[in-house]
């Protein structure tokens, strides 16, 4: 590999101030390196205080009565918003096909910050695909313009057997 080497009048000539900003252009780079901030700082913050997902989730179980003669468990679920913004539960679905999902007495609000008890009946269609785990349930709540949803868990407290609840209502 040969070395290039510049001559001493190609140097002379160079202006050591041609790649600089200037004034103008360093306090546009300032400001737009200013503005990225504020949006990633108030996307944080809008993230922990559950503007983009609810922050909702289960406290603990109230109650909870499995019919093995239906397949149908019965959960007094405490769910919490955890979030500064009130939110509206339209919907409440399962997130497993073979679980089919009721809650009475929606829509409802929950305050930010408070706790609402949801009356789910979980009904399983086929006892031969269901797993042994805790039913998870998708709830959808309303913003002023968009949809959002929310997996939870339901609290499941395995019975002596070590089956969840969905498993110990088929046998």
């Amino acid at each position: 590999m040969s070395e290039v080497l510049v001559p001493d009048d190609v140097w002379s000539r160079l202006d050591p101030a041609a790649a600089r900003l200037s004034r103008r252009d360093r306090r546009r780079v300032a400001f737009a390196v200013a503005v990225a901030l504020v949006l990633v700082g108030l996307t944080g913050v809008g993230s922990a205080a559950g503007f983009f997902r609810p922050k909702l989730e289960t406290t603990h179980r109230a109650d909870t009565v499995l019919r093995p003669d239906r397949h149908e468990i019965d959960v007094m679920a405490e769910v919490a918003n955890n979030g500064l913004i009130d939110e509206r539960i339209t919907a409440v679905g399962s997130t497993d096909p073979n679980l089919r999902v009721r809650v009475e007495g929606l829509p409802m609000t929950i305050r930010a910050h408070h706790h609402a008890t949801l009356a789910v009946n979980v009904v399983v269609q086929d006892c031969t695909h269901v797993r042994n785990a805790a039913v998870t349930i998708r709830i959808t709540v309303d913003r002023l313009w968009w949809h959002l949803s929310r997996d939870v868990r339901l609290l499941d407290v395995p019975d002596p057997d070590g089956r969840s609840n969905a498993v110990a209502v088929c046998h």
